[in-house]
């Protein structure tokens, strides 16, 4: 998972930068290939002739990466970092070494390079986010949550923060903040196979927490990690009123078909966020809870719904034919989720 995660970043940190010049597009073509080798010799080649060329060493420095070629990596991205002409390879390369440092082995060292990053970029993403990763893989879950919260609130429009979110919330038992955090990285990530596991996730975490005992009697449970009232993302009461609202789905007569059980779960869900939000404390509360009752508000919740199941590779045939005939409202719930005003 880490693994995946990161080398997507990798590969995209590519595309936010400014025109390359032919011998680099190259080099980059073939990354994508997987022919790292043969990019790694494309741009030593241009370095040859073009020895101060800082981009060339920064991707470089990514195909040492993609090789396992540490030693260089760590000697490239240490020149490029005494360099202070250019900062957007600087940041870019804090990221780079980090990462290497964290594949490596030196998960420490990468720690202490993305908090000296983090001091001279604040504002850039991808720094806290990697550093989220390598403590999420150091078993420093808390220090991991930090770290992400704060690159989710400088790009609210990246899915592998919301995703790991997702993940260490999971994992500490928070039903409520995994369902907020698992829903914000599906409508950001649609395709592929993390969107397909996150919304067969998301099912079955909204209808978990409840299950049938003898005649037909439903027996509920609340996560652990949901019911600390004295810690920051306190949702006991939201769980509970989300539960008693799938037990009351469960018993009734009437048959659901999923997306519409699913559309009741989420309103349910917004409702119980609106009637407990004053007062409440955490990120999941202040950044996620508010755009999940805004979106409701404004009619959405539905087709919240029908877009994630639409996910599926066999979606069902109710599921293709609402969102083919309801596209217009799909597209006005994207412009909504597009214009969003996020909290700083």
């Amino acid at each position: 998972m880490k693994g995946f995660v990161t080398v997507i970043i990798l590969f995209f940190l590519t595309g936010t930068a400014t025109a390359q010049s032919p011998e680099i597009e190259f080099a980059l073509k073939l990354s994508l290939k997987g022919d790292h080798a043969g990019a790694r010799e494309a741009l030593l080649d241009l370095l040859k002739k073009e020895p101060a060329n800082l981009r060339a060493k920064l991707e470089l420095s990514r195909e040492h990466y993609y090789l396992k070629e540490w030693e260089p990596c760590f000697r490239l991205c240490r020149e490029l970092l005494d360099q202070k002409k250019d900062t957007a390879i600087r940041r870019q390369t804090y990221v780079v070494y980090g990462t290497c440092l964290d594949a490596s082995g030196d998960p420490k060292a990468a720690v202490k390079v993305f908090k000296k990053g983090r001091d001279e970029f604040p504002s850039y993403y991808l720094i806290p986010f990697n550093m989220g990763v390598t403590y999420y893989s150091m078993g420093k879950k808390e220090n991991a949550a930090e770290a992400l919260y704060a690159s989710a609130r400088l790009n609210p429009h990246h899915p592998g923060s919301a995703f790991y979110l997702a993940v260490i919330m999971d994992e500490q038992k928070n039903r409520i903040a995994t369902l907020l955090a698992l829903m914000r990285f599906l409508i950001l990530e649609q395709e592929g196979s993390r969107a397909l596991a996150g919304v067969e996730l998301l099912v079955r975490k909204m209808e978990g927490n409840v299950s049938k005992g003898d005649n037909n009697q439903m027996n509920i449970t609340v996560e652990p990690g949901s019911m600390d009232k004295k810690a920051e993302n306190n949702f006991s009461t939201v769980d509970l009123f989300l539960s008693l609202s799938v037990a009351t789905l469960y018993g009734k007569d009437t048959q659901h078909t999923p997306a519409e059980k699913l559309a009741k779960e989420i309103q349910a869900l917004c409702t119980a966020l609106a009637a407990n939000a004053e007062g409440q404390k955490g990120f999941f509360w202040e950044f996620y809870a508010p755009f999940f009752i805004a979106m409701e508000k404004n009619g959405h919740a539905e087709t919240l719904a029908y877009v994630l199941l639409s996910y599926y590779t066999d979606p069902g045939e109710d599921i293709s034919a609402w969102v083919t005939e309801h596209r217009t409202k799909a597209d006005a719930f994207f412009e909504w989720e597009k214009n969003y005003f996020w909290p700083q």
